[in-house]
């Protein structure tokens, strides 16, 4: 999970190669999250999803940071456009500290705007949120009612992994879940 950038990007070709081969096996277009490293980040994740409706998917979501969708609210209202239904928004917690700890900087204002813009053009937003023991895990009801506030689709919760980048000493820390 570093952010070294290595590799290249599947080429829309490749990709709708791949989707037609899944609704092959699957014998329908079944949901679909795009996911792995930042799926925003790709120079034709508009041209992807309209892709991936025209072969018959209608429940489609990106698994993302959120930044660029925060950046640039026009990309939120593209991939609505193309077909897109929501987005798995990874965000941690409320206040900077959390942000900071878990993500090396504070990127609430980010993580905002990206549920504003993403709202505005009509996708649903899911919380992804890592957590940290002693970090963010007294604020899992805060970041319920945040969800409940905002009209989000949901908050989904799930523990930290320790494998590629991670908080240095998180490992050696006895209270932390598995």
């Amino acid at each position: 999970a570093g952010s070294t950038a290595k590799g290249e990007d599947l080429s829309t070709e490749q990709v709708v190669s791949a989707l037609q081969k899944l609704v092959v096996s699957e014998g329908q277009a079944v949901p679909l999250q795009f996911a792995g490293g930042e799926p925003t980040l790709h120079p034709d994740l508009v041209g992807i999803v309209r892709e991936a409706r025209a072969l018959g998917f209608d429940k489609m979501e990106v698994d993302s940071n959120g930044l660029l969708l925060a950046k640039r609210p026009r990309l939120a209202k593209e991939l609505r456009s193309a077909g897109l239904t929501g987005v798995f928004l990874q965000m941690d917690g409320l206040d900077p500290e959390e942000h900071t700890f878990i993500r090396g900087r504070d990127l609430g204002p980010e993580k905002l705007g990206a549920i504003e813009n993403c709202q505005n053009a009509g996708l649903q937003v899911v919380l992804s949120v890592t957590v940290v023991p002693g970090v963010n895990d007294h604020r899992i009801w805060d970041l319920v009612r945040f969800g409940i506030e905002r009209r989000l689709t949901g908050v989904n919760f799930q523990s930290i992994a320790l494998s590629g980048r991670y908080p240095d000493g998180l490992a050696q820390r006895a209270e932390r879940f598995t």
